[in-house]
């Protein structure tokens, strides 16, 4: 048997290869793709966004300024007189379709970058999109220092010369004033993944340097490279389960029983790497925001909560404080005193990495950015703040004078100081505090964690790091956060999407496209270990006849169907029964066959329903597109509301078409 710092040596080289080659065909691929779509004036397969006019500004965490984009009217691209009712007014348009999303990093090209294509490289203002809707595009613009970096790191010796010659002008990199460094209409391009694929790889680098000698992740390491050392073997008896179960008090939550033995098992095993295996409609969220709850109040334990992308994060914590409040709500206080002989030990206290606008509306209080503005102290930030808002203001205004600019820029970056300062203690305090820490695989590298410190100031690591969704994540961006935790908890389902691998070698595909969960999955069915996974059984969503097929398919035959779902069809919900019953009173009752349907398929060969393909080459098929309209309109009709409706395609081009 192959030892594990011999598989971890073996595995981070690879790695290290497979995701340069990876990063190589993402930059190769944006670079054709935006290349040749900013010469075209048709669709670009939602590669970038053209034709955007900036809506609003907004200052961020650290004094960071948010861009909101939104759809320029016919008029302000030919005339830069727009009034303020005007633009508010093109935002209610909807943005045509595209790929971009929540953290991908752009660069922002004015007059929709006509002029940039010359042998001389323009500047171009840049940032991380942090929110997105159907009329909107927010971007966190990248400044100061961190727009130095990023130049430093893309031009090498060019751009430090660049900086040598640095001034007091108007086009001074270090600013986000003249913010756009343009006139509109806008256009945001993708740019590569150098930044995110860097932090994978210093992850790498801290693991091949400690490997199984690691000082806080050493067991974690040793279980993902040597899966089945029988040191990790637990012996789970059906009386130990239910005595672990009373002691974590699961009798009084919703769980069912593989669902709360999931939690004994992620809380008990032996083996410092447990694996959830959450098939479609299993109630994964709900077994690890109760997994979360019994890790804080019945262990005492500070948890990492992390994902691949912020909606899954955003759940999560959802959940999570979902579940506090209600208990919280409704503890009498003979509950309360027995949840305290229980062992129940504190109250859930969570941050939320990332910003603000990243984050669902529901839950941004627990954002980082919300709680600093909330702690006692900040009163002289808020009002940096609102000096910085009148800088912004000046920088954006076209009257304002050369002058009056260059006296804006050197009091931004004097007030963007005082800001950082004062609240990077603050950012200490409230992760110190916290016994939930949220963030993406990426985010978890965030340099916050340095002032994650205890009264000593000695680095606080997390006794439990928790990866949702983890069978979707790179092994290698998993590594992050569990670098930083001496307990992991992988939660997701392997039978379902892969990792996104853009590189079309085979080997590279192969190699990057098995995730850790897969991995250890693999492991340890090969050894029958039912002691370190756990498939949650029970499926709360769909009917039989759909779960059937999948539980038969990739399941084993394991999945079963609830009660409340089994036999539940479109007759069973109360708007389409109220019309079917209003129907029936007025004319003879007739059953519409639509009612009792669970699943359609509608096969179109050879129905002369031929697809097309726009510039860009995303398809579209008008045929499919009239069949599945008139279906929507059939539901419609039954009594389905519209927001109750979902349709999905796998390209920009039909979305388009659809919408």
């Amino acid at each position: 048997m192959v030892s594990a710092e011999v598989a971890l040596q073996d595995f981070v080289i690879k790695q290290k290869r497979f995701l340069e080659l990876e990063l190589r065909a993402e930059e190769d691929g944006d670079d054709g793709k935006t290349n040749a779509q900013t010469k075209k004036d048709g669709r670009d397969g939602g590669y970038l966004l053209r034709n955007l006019d900036a809506m609003d500004t907004s200052v961020g965490l650290y004094g960071r300024t948010v861009v909101t984009f939104g759809n320029a009217s016919q008029e302000s691209s030919e005339s830069d007189n727009d009034t303020a009712n005007n633009r508010s007014s093109q935002a209610s348009t909807f943005l045509q379709a595209h790929r971009l999303t929540v953290g991908d990093e752009v660069k922002i090209l004015p007059n929709n970058g006509k002029g940039s294509q010359s042998g001389k490289k323009s500047k171009h203002a840049g940032g991380v999109i942090c929110a997105v809707d159907d009329v909107s595009v927010s971007v966190a613009l990248f400044g100061g220092d961190g727009g130095s970096r990023r130049q430093q790191s893309s031009s090498g010796k060019d751009s430090s010369k660049k900086q040598g010659k640095k001034s007091n002008k108007e086009e001074d990199p270090d600013d986000d004033g003249d913010m756009l460094r343009g006139n509109p209409p806008y256009s945001l391009i993708p740019k590569s993944s150098v930044e995110v694929h860097q932090k994978i790889i210093s992850a790498l680098d801290e693991l091949e340097r400690h490997g199984v000698s690691h000082p806080i992740a050493g067991g974690i390491i040793m279980a993902a490279f040597e899966p089945n050392n029988p040191k990790h073997d637990t012996e789970m008896t059906r009386s130990r389960i239910e005595a672990l179960e009373s002691e974590c008090n699961l009798a009084s939550t919703k769980l069912d029983h593989s669902q709360r033995e999931a939690v004994v098992m992620a809380l008990h095993s032996n083996s410092p790497i447990s694996l959830i295996h959450g098939p479609p409609g299993t109630g994964k969220t709900m077994t690890m925001a109760e997994l979360i709850r019994c890790a804080v109040h019945y262990k005492g334990w500070k948890v990492l909560v992390a994902a691949p992308s912020n909606v899954a994060v955003d759940n999560v914590l959802e959940r999570v404080m979902s579940l506090e409040n209600e208990k919280q709500t409704s503890d009498t206080n003979k509950q309360k005193a027995a949840s305290n002989k229980s062992g129940r030990k504190s109250k859930i206290k969570a941050v939320r990495l990332g910003h603000p606008a990243r984050i669902q509306h529901g839950i941004q209080k627990y954002s980082l950015e919300s709680l600093v503005q909330s702690s006692e102290g900040t009163e002289i930030v808020r009002d940096c703040r609102s000096e910085l808002k009148q800088y912004l203001n000046t920088l954006s205004n076209a009257k304002s004078r050369p002058s009056e600019k260059r006296v804006a820029y050197r009091e931004m970056k004097s007030l963007k100081k005082e800001i950082r300062t004062r609240e990077e203690k603050v950012v200490g305090e409230i992760l110190r505090d916290s016994n939930v820490v949220l963030a993406t695989n990426v985010g978890a590298a965030s340099s916050v964690f340095n002032r994650m410190r205890d009264a000593k100031g000695e680095p606080i690591s997390f006794d439990l790091v928790i990866i949702d969704e983890a069978a979707q994540a790179l092994e290698a961006s998993c590594w992050i956060s569990l670098l930083r935790g001496k307990r992991a908890v992988l939660a997701g389902d392997h039978k379902q999407l892969p990792p996104t691998i853009k590189c079309t070698v085979r080997e590279v595909q192969r190699e990057l496209g098995v995730t850790l969960f897969e991995r250890l999955m693999f492991a340890y069915d090969k050894s029958n270990d039912s002691c370190r996974s756990k498939m949650l059984e029970i499926q709360y969503r769909m009917h039989k006849d759909i779960s059937n097929w999948a539980s038969k398919a990739m399941y084993n035959g394991k999945l079963i169907s609830h009660e409340s779902v089994k036999d539940r069809k479109l007759l069973t919900l109360p708007l389409v029964a109220e019309k079917a019953k209003t129907r029936c009173d007025k004319t003879e009752c007739d059953e519409c066959p639509l009612e009792k349907v669970t699943l359609m398929l509608v096969d179109t060969t050879g129905c002369d329903m031929h697809e097309t393909a726009n510039e860009a080459g995303s398809k579209s098929n008008h045929g499919e597109a009239q069949i599945v309209l008139s279906h929507v309109h059939s539901l419609i009709s039954l009594g389905l509301r519209a927001e109750d409706i979902a349709v999905i395609t796998p390209y920009n081009g039909q979305v388009e078409l659809l919408r």
